[in-house]
């Protein structure tokens, strides 16, 4: 896990964040794993325009489900996949994600909402 992307056993921290995107994940899902790199991408291409001042500074997280993760808390949120990617902005959903998407489209679909 590169230091752009942080493991979060509770969304708390997406709650308190001015900006984040937090993926959740399942152990043995093919589509969480290939998604992987992708998040992973886009996370250091914002840490790396942050660090530059040239982004915004925005948290990417993620979460396992599973044993420990809140049923009712991804019922609340609406996840019934893995991977789902959330957008939240001052502690409030924006945006959802079902499933996983190339590092472009993720990028392009991220900035759109950031920007919309």
């Amino acid at each position: 896990m590169s230091q752009a992307v942080q493991e979060i056993l509770s969304i708390e921290t997406a709650y308190s964040a001015p900006a984040a995107v937090v993926v959740f994940k399942s152990r043995g899902c093919a589509g969480c794993e290939q998604f992987r790199p992708h998040f992973q991408a886009v996370a250091q291409k914002f840490y790396e325009g942050y660090q530059s001042g040239q982004m915004p500074w925005i948290r990417f997280l993620v979460v396992e489900t599973g044993p420990g993760f809140s049923e009712m808390e991804a019922d609340r949120l609406g996840v019934e996949v893995t991977p789902t990617t959330l957008l939240f902005v001052e502690g409030q959903v924006v945006a959802k994600w079902d499933g996983g998407m190339d590092a472009a489209k993720f990028e392009a679909e991220l900035m759109a909402k950031l920007q919309g």
